[in-house]
């Protein structure tokens, strides 16, 4: 109860932004961990955004300059470039998730509820890149996860949050 209270209060900080509260409150749980430089030019890969889009309206919230921002999500893709938006049916594939990693983005920011595990098989962590990659203990998961929560550590990712029914694992790196 007490926790659910805090919680409540701490998203009121965000109340004027778009979408669910609590994710706000989970960002802000870690958000300070990555130690970002507000005047770099964030070009945001976000692989399991949502419909509100809160990631891009969290970072424009705490002042960083996004230039660039592409989200997947299982039924659209959407793309905002100096402040306008695009929304398409784009698939992501493993493939398309490699190349765009490789080549373009600075941040690269995944929460997809488990399909993370075909894409983290796919990239290649650069250097000065910011990482964001939550790993999900489902049923049938399990290896995966185990195998990726030994993987992160060896790339010098934090772990910075753990869900309560600990399912969701948060690293992160900069």
């Amino acid at each position: 109860m007490i926790k659910k209270i805090f919680n409540d209060i701490r998203a009121l900080k965000y109340k004027k932004l778009p979408g669910r509260k609590d994710y706000y409150v989970e960002y802000s749980d870690w958000f300070d961990k990555l130690k970002l430089n507000k005047e770099i030019n964030l070009r945001v890969f976000d692989a399991g955004c949502d419909l509100w889009n809160t990631f891009y309206y969290y970072l424009k919230y705490k002042g960083f300059n996004i230039g660039y921002y592409e989200g997947y999500d299982i039924n659209y893709h959407i793309i905002i470039k100096r402040n306008e938006k695009i929304i398409d049916k784009e698939s992501l594939s493993p493939d398309l998730f490699r190349k765009k990693v490789e080549y373009y983005f600075n941040f690269i920011k995944l929460d997809c509820e488990g399909c993370e595990y075909d894409l983290l098989d796919n990239i290649t962590f650069k250097r000065g890149n910011i990482y964001s990659i939550a790993i999900h203990n489902f049923k049938g998961l399990e290896d995966n996860f185990n195998l990726w929560k030994d993987k992160l550590k060896e790339f010098n990712f934090k772990l910075v949050y753990i869900t309560v029914d600990k399912k969701e694992y948060l690293y992160v790196k900069s």
